[in-house]
């Protein structure tokens, strides 16, 4: 039997957990390097720094307004394209720390809520098939 792996993904979450050393808060840089690492949004040891510049343009326009934020906005701030800003947003939005309102992204300040919500579903179905396998 082929398993058809593809349609049954709904989201993919890779979490690190990293030391949190005192010289992360040195810079604003650094916190969100921390942040993107620590959130699977970049891997370790990438030098592009596409991810860090849409994050933090995004969080300073969203500390400016307290309103949703624009594609156009964060590709205005960064020199990002438009795409590239849509696909790093997209990534946010798998985590649930941001959502997609009327064509603006809005911060879920409670995002730590919802991902632990995402991660308990992701453990309660792989519970159900190892009870399965133990039990057979």
């Amino acid at each position: 039997m082929v398993f058809p792996e593809k349609r049954l993904i709904k989201r993919s979450v890779t979490l690190r957990e990293l030391e949190l050393p005192e010289d992360v808060f040195f810079t604003k840089q650094s916190m969100i390097r921390y942040l993107c690492l620590s959130l699977g949004l970049m891997n370790e040891n990438e030098s592009r720094d596409t991810t860090i510049r849409v994050l933090d343009a995004f969080l300073e326009l969203w500390k400016e307004r307290r309103m949703g934020v624009d594609v156009s906005d964060i590709s205005a701030r960064t020199g990002v394209p438009e795409k590239t800003v849509r696909y790093n947003m997209d990534k946010l939005r798998n985590l649930e720390m941001v959502s997609l309102e009327r064509g603006r992204y809005v911060l879920h300040e409670d995002f730590d809520r919802r991902i632990l919500e995402v991660i308990s579903r992701i453990l309660e179905k792989n519970k159900r098939v190892l009870n399965r396998l133990l039990t057979e």
